[in-house]
This record gives C-alpha cells, structure tokens and sequence, in this order.
C-alpha cells in the first residue's frame, strides 16, 4: 500500500498527525465558525466534542493511509492554520494500479490570503505525482468559492471543468451543488 509522507515541510509549514490536543485550537480557530464551514460537506462544530471526534476519526485514517489527513503549522512555532488532506484511492477502471490522489483543505480565517493552503497543496500534489501509479491529482469546490479554485490554481491545478450537482454544501442546503474542478496530471 502507497502511504503518503507521514510528517512533511515546506518553506512555511509543517503538516503533521492530528491529535485530541488539537481539539481546543481547531474548533475555536474555525471549526466553529459558519463563515468557514460555509464550503464545507460539514457543518460548524456546537461544542469541543464534536471537533474531538472529528480528530479521533482524523486520527484512524491517518493510520489507515488511504485518506491521510494533516494538521498544518507554522514551521517554527507550531502554530495552527488549518488542515488539509489526501485520499488516494484506485480509480473505478482498475482497482489495483492507475490511482489518483484528490485533496480536501481548510485554512483559519485569520490566516487566510497568505498562500499556507496553496502551499500545502502544491507540496502534496507534487509528491502525489512523483509517485508511480498515481497519475492524476485533482480536488474541487463549490463554484461560489473562488479563493478555493485560486488556491487549486497557484498549486499548479488547471481548471477542468464544472462537475454539475456533484456536492452537498449542508450549510447551504440539502440539494447537490454544482463544483469546479482542477487537477494536475503526469
């Protein structure tokens, strides 16, 4: 089985496990906040505990390898900014061989426009890539969220195309909205 670096660094950060102690920092930082959430396929956290089981879950498939999430911080100060995450899995046409990679990511308002989330991106695409049987790497968005698609974009993504109905946004209803997505390929 393919397993994404366990720990990596860029210039700027570190994106290490997930642990409970984090739970304190993310849900006040943005889990709790629905202008964050906003975007996202959840919902704000109500209390600590929601964000605890968030991270025990986070936890789990950190160690599973196939969805690998990561807690992003400041390199230096260990301060967090946010989270991203990659999920290798085979594509439909061949379960052994032919994987790609997409990714998910969440970034602290107040550390918002700095390039941390493109950065993180751009770091994990690019070792997504250099593997062997991983071909494409790819992510989408709400097509409302533009700083979404520019931070794909500055990682290197191209724009594909618009995936139509293809996620439910629960903060913005319960129909599938439509998504942009962008993908880098060897």
């Amino acid at each position: 089985m393919m397993r994404p670096p366990p720990l990596f660094q860029t210039q700027r950060l570190v994106g290490r496990k997930p642990t409970l102690e984090d739970a304190a920092v993310i849900f006040e930082l943005y889990a709790s906040n629905p202008e964050v959430t906003r975007f996202m396929s959840w919902l704000p956290h109500k209390n600590q505990e929601e964000t605890q089981m968030f991270l025990r879950w986070a936890m789990n498939a950190f160690e599973e390898a196939r969805q690998v999430p990561y807690v992003l911080c400041l390199a230096g100060t260990g301060e967090i900014v946010g989270m991203i995450q990659i999920d290798i899995n085979p594509t439909p046409q061949s379960r052994e061989a032919n994987f790609h990679a997409s990714f998910g990511y969440v970034i602290a308002p107040c550390y918002c426009r700095r390039g941390f989330a493109s950065e993180a991106l751009k770091y994990l695409v690019d070792w997504a890539l250099a593997q062997p049987n991983i071909q494409r790497a790819w992510a989408y968005c709400d097509v409302e969220n533009e700083a979404s698609e520019g931070v794909m974009l500055k990682a290197g993504m191209e724009r594909e195309g618009i995936l139509r109905r293809y996620a439910v946004r629960p903060a913005l209803g319960r129909t599938p909205r439509d998504s942009i997505v962008c993908s880098k390929v060897s």
